[in-house]
């Protein structure tokens, strides 16, 4: 009876410790199997790939695919009128960015001196701010062979290189807002990693530099950004100073992946016993999972994570599900907010 009681006990104290005074709760939408979600816009509309592969928008409960041209291809940012930006590759591994505007017609984007985006089968970096007027990414230099950082306007003939500051050979760009201003991280021989910010021509850059520097991985209309520190620690960029997201009752946020623009951040790190998902806002962390109502057969800790945050709290991600057949495989999914 004692041991009984005891057990009783401190599982209810640890639903308590779970579940945080007045903490949002969510229900899980399920995008389906071998499915990405990896932005989301202030309209709940996701961008990714489908369960059929090709990059696609989750609109009004059904993906609908953009057709590639290429070997494969996936949609990584969406803008609030749901025009989307992304990459297709070929057999060969040629990544080329591509634009996939809602309503039209799918066309690359072109870059500096006809550049492709260089040989990868995982997401090169691009995004697009919320108002769809501005994209920014990376790209291979053609006379270099590093990675730089560019910024386009849907409709103008190319892209323009950003180019680079004294001391870095290489740029990657990962997300921009409605003013133009872009964050990423630099690289050099010398410099190591620091992450930056840039808008008008303008680079700062933000944290130390070194083994210690790292990235900005987005950036919400204020101009405040997350992202983490060499994948050690996430970070919470307010303008001016750079603050390290404290570790709360055995959470720690490895990596800040999404920003909205009431400076909630979502990311990947770790509870007491596992990887999780986690969100910081007000100056409190808190485990994702325990908040979601229908959680049951998911691995939130295996890879993956939460991809972005709109205004409404809806979370995109993906992670890893098993249907009952003892295997797991990748599913997208939407965490909303219950009412």
């Amino acid at each position: 009876m004692h041991s009984t009681f005891l057990a009783g006990a401190v599982a209810l104290a640890c639903a308590v410790a779970a579940f945080p005074a007045g903490a949002t709760t969510y229900h899980l939408v399920d995008l389906g199997k071998s499915s990405q979600a990896l932005a989301i816009n202030h309209k709940g509309e996701v961008a990714g790939d489908a369960p059929s592969g090709p990059a696609a928008i989750y609109v009004h409960g059904e993906w609908r695919t953009k057709h590639d041209r290429h070997h494969g291809s996936l949609a990584s940012a969406i803008d609030d009128e749901g025009n989307a930006v992304g990459q297709e590759w070929d057999g060969h591994r040629v990544a080329y960015l591509m634009y996939y505007p809602r309503g039209a017609k799918n066309y690359g984007i072109p870059m500096p001196g006809g550049a492709s985006s260089g040989f990868t089968y995982n997401p090169v970096p691009v995004g697009i701010s919320p108002d769809g007027t501005r994209v920014a990414g990376t790209f291979k230099d053609t006379v270099s062979g590093e990675d730089h950082c560019f910024q386009w306007h849907p409709g103008d003939a190319v892209a323009a290189d950003i180019g680079l500051p004294t001391g870095y050979s290489s740029c990657s760009a990962y997300g921009v807002n409605d003013a133009g201003q872009i964050v990423g991280s630099l690289w050099g021989i010398d410099t190591i990693f620091s992450a930056f910010t840039w808008k008008d021509g303008v680079f700062t850059l933000v944290g130390p530099n070194g083994w210690n520097g790292g990235e900005l991985t987005a950036v919400n209309k204020k101009g405040h950004a997350t992202g983490d520190k060499g994948a050690a620690a996430a970070w919470y960029w307010n303008g001016r100073h750079l603050v390290t997201i404290p570790e709360s009752g055995g959470l720690k946020m490895d990596f800040g992946t999404a920003i909205n623009d009431r400076d909630e951040i979502v990311g990947w790190g770790e509870n007491p016993r596992d990887l999780t998902i986690l969100k910081y806002a007000d100056g409190v962390l808190v485990d994702l999972v325990p908040l979601i109502d229908n959680a049951d057969h998911w691995d939130f800790g295996s890879g993956g994570g939460p991809t972005g945050i709109n205004e409404r709290g809806e979370i995109s991600g993906y992670a890893y599900y098993d249907d009952g057949s003892g295997l797991e495989y990748p599913h997208g999914y939407i965490l909303v907010p219950n009412e």
